[in-house]
């Protein structure tokens, strides 16, 4: 709308007995979410204006939080209690398809990343682990003219291996639930990303 501090804004919504709702508004200021589409769609008043503008008296909407998603669903199965009472029970899925749906493009996005991610981590693993079978040819030689066999020597590699994974994810467990622990509690400045 390029609406700037003090623009006048006529407002026009349905209401929840069916007419339609209106006012004139100031605006008193801008929000900008970092985000066009959303800044786009929304505008934020007090909620005495806009009870009165939609008609609403009283609560209309009761809104649950769940720690677990088998409690949703445990609720959800009660449905059939509120036959009758013109009530309705919906998940936040429902209630909000648009956002569902970019939460699961979110989540799709994140699993093919860290697939990804996994997958050039594998590769870097087993070339550091060829190149150090590569390297020490002569070694083994010698090992193996003293008598160490195959097998043996196969264990030993398995053996080095193994310690070093677990030594990497120890040390890799440490480090990534100190950064977590950190960023749970000071969150992850963006803002130098978004300009």
């Amino acid at each position: 709308l390029n609406a700037e501090v003090g623009n006048k804004l006529v407002l026009l919504l349905q209401s929840i007995d069916g007419t339609l709702g209106n006012d004139l508004f100031f605006v008193k200021g801008i929000f900008s979410s970092q985000s066009p589409q959303f800044d786009a769609r929304y505008v934020f008043t007090s909620l005495p204006c806009a009870q009165e503008i939609a008609a609403i008296r009283g609560i209309h909407e009761t809104v649950f939080r769940f720690q677990k998603e088998s409690d949703e669903a445990a609720v959800l199965k009660q449905q059939g209690a509120l036959a009758g009472t013109g009530l309705i029970l919906t998940t936040w899925r429902e209630a909000m398809p648009s956002i569902a749906v970019m939460v699961k493009y979110n989540k799709a996005t994140l699993l093919m990343i860290s697939v990804l991610l996994l997958v050039v981590i594998v590769m870097g693993i087993i070339n550091t682990l060829l190149m150090s079978v590569y390297e020490r040819t002569r070694e083994f030689g010698v090992m193996g003219a003293l008598g160490v066999t195959p097998s043996e020597l196969r264990r030993l590699i398995v053996l080095e291996s193994l310690v070093v994974g677990i030594i990497a994810a120890i040390l890799g467990t440490i480090v990534g639930l100190a950064m977590v622990s950190y960023h749970m509690k000071y969150g992850l400045d963006l803002r130098p990303f978004l300009g």
